[in-house]
């Protein structure tokens, strides 16, 4: 994906490639003193999810091409993603209620795994039209899943890694 970051787009703000996630789910505000009582659950939940893999299906413009704001690598719809989506809803929903926690999450019926590689700056109006006519053939093996903390800073956002978790190692 390098090819498109060499472009001269300087009011693009580009996304640092160590930066590059795909979301599950976002949890938002949570209680710092319950990270590891969650992490402990977490680890359980992912040790029984048998790997998977992503396939990239191409790059597109968010949330419409006739008003970009980001550009996103999107992969193929999958399966395997939307059930690991509904199944972590599912223990999350567990785990807030056994802790008496308020749980504000909302996920969708139908869920688009992506990177978001670029979001438009606010003073910039036109996002430059790229073309992106080869299709790359790309996978992307899921085999783990990360906890971050993100803070949202004026120049973008910082995550701190908290905590990985291996899918299961006999299916790896």
């Amino acid at each position: 994906m390098q090819f498109i970051r060499t472009n001269e787009l300087s009011n693009v703000g580009w996304i640092r490639p160590e930066n590059w996630h795909i979301t599950l789910i976002f949890l938002g505000n949570f209680p710092g003193d319950r990270v590891v009582s969650l992490s402990n659950m977490l680890s359980d939940f992912f040790n029984k999810i048998n790997p998977f893999h992503l396939y990239l299906d191409r790059f597109i413009y968010k949330p419409s091409i006739r008003d970009p704001k980001m550009i996103w690598a999107k992969f193929v719809s999958s399966k395997e993603f939307d059930e690991l989506i509904f199944a972590i809803d599912k223990q999350l929903k567990e785990y807030y209620n056994s802790q008496a926690l308020a749980y504000n999450v909302q996920i969708r019926k139908f869920n688009i795994p992506h990177i978001t590689l670029a979001r438009l700056k606010n003073e910039y109006r036109a996002f430059p039209r790229l073309k992106f006519d080869e299709k790359i053939i790309s996978e992307l093996k899921v085999k783990d899943c990360h906890l971050f903390e993100s803070k949202l800073l004026p120049n973008g956002a910082e995550y701190q890694l908290l905590h990985t978790f291996g899918f299961n190692p006999i299916k790896n």
